[in-house]
């Protein structure tokens, strides 16, 4: 019963490693924002506005390169996103978890974790909160 259990477990664990390694290989290579919604509580409800369609001068672009993951590697990561006077430009890492839907950052301000709503060969939407407000970014793969 017990070697049951045992290889019932390391099904359910390589299964789990599967998905967050399939995801890892989605995300590898560049992607362009295309549209950056921002949403931020205010006193009379949440406002939300798409930073491309008001700043023509905005962009995002974010770069994963695919790597194996093993238990707690990170894989390397670029994030370049100018909106208005906000412009992010750092080197990251990155790794993804919880069966290929949560995506985690590792920057200079520390973790970040962000929800993968979805993540296809040339599609990704990425959801996350911040100080700032909710953000999302829908994304095309170059």
């Amino acid at each position: 019963m017990k070697r049951i259990a045992f290889v019932g477990f390391l099904a359910l664990v390589l299964f789990s490693c599967n998905k967050n390694q399939k995801a890892s290989k989605k995300l590898d290579g560049t992607w362009d924002a295309s549209k950056i919604t921002l949403s931020i509580e205010t006193g009379g409800g949440e406002v939300s506005f798409d930073a491309l369609a008001i700043d023509p001068d905005a962009y995002g672009i974010l770069s994963f390169t695919n790597c194996n993951l093993k238990s707690g590697d990170f894989c390397e990561a670029s994030v370049d996103i100018k909106i208005a006077d906000n412009h992010v430009n750092s080197n990251s890492e990155y790794r993804v978890i919880d069966d290929g839907t949560i995506l985690v950052v590792k920057d200079s301000t520390g973790l970040n974790n962000i929800e993968i709503q979805e993540l296809n060969d040339d599609f990704c939407k990425l959801y996350w909160i911040r100080d700032e407000g909710k953000i999302t970014l829908e994304l095309e793969k170059r």
